[in-house]
């Protein structure tokens, strides 16, 4: 049986040794960009092994790719470039069913930013006449998508990655 005074001596040993839950390493990219860890940090729980994975679109010139932590999935975003079309309109119905607590925001790159809790829409206008970059975010299995203000960690991690993905496609320069 352990006596009082051994069980702070105890609890300091296994934090000192580092047992129980701990911050997983942030990758330095995310989507063939690079990112600022602290817009991707916020987005990830605490873990043990994370898994950073990306694929090229077939149909369209894009990516997609996700972020899993202890093999669950916490973060995934498509990117697609469209040179010569303009986004559909969005219909708020279906955004909102898509995206809890969704708002349209102000962001720092130019076109529609659509923003909740869970994930994020961003119809980034490029450079050339109708053309844009559609990229679509959704943050699952995170502290981030359960509160009400999970969008403020969400748009720092937009705010990083869109501008980056659109000088990448050519979309901005």
């Amino acid at each position: 049986m352990l006596k009082k005074a051994s069980i702070p001596l105890l609890a300091l040993a296994l934090s000192a040794t580092g047992c129980g839950a701990k911050g997983v390493a942030v990758p330095t990219g995310f989507c063939g960009v690079s990112l600022k860890e602290e817009s991707l940090r916020p987005l990830l729980p605490d873990g043990e092994n994370l898994k950073n994975w990306k694929a090229d679109l077939q149909a369209t010139v894009g990516m997609t790719c996700s972020i899993s932590v202890d093999k669950k999935h916490v973060l995934s975003a498509s990117v697609q470039y469209f040179k010569d079309r303009m986004p559909e309109p969005v219909d708020m119905d279906i955004l909102k069913v898509n995206l809890k607590n969704a708002a349209k925001i102000k962001a720092t790159f130019r076109g529609e930013t659509y923003v909740g809790s869970n994930g994020a829409l961003i119809y980034a206008a490029c450079d050339a006449p109708n053309s844009y970059l559609d990229v679509s975010v959704d943050v699952t299995g995170s502290p981030v998508e359960t509160a009400p203000d999970g969008y403020k960690k969400i748009q720092p991690f937009i705010e990083d990655l869109v501008p980056r993905e659109a000088k990448k496609y050519g979309c901005t320069k």
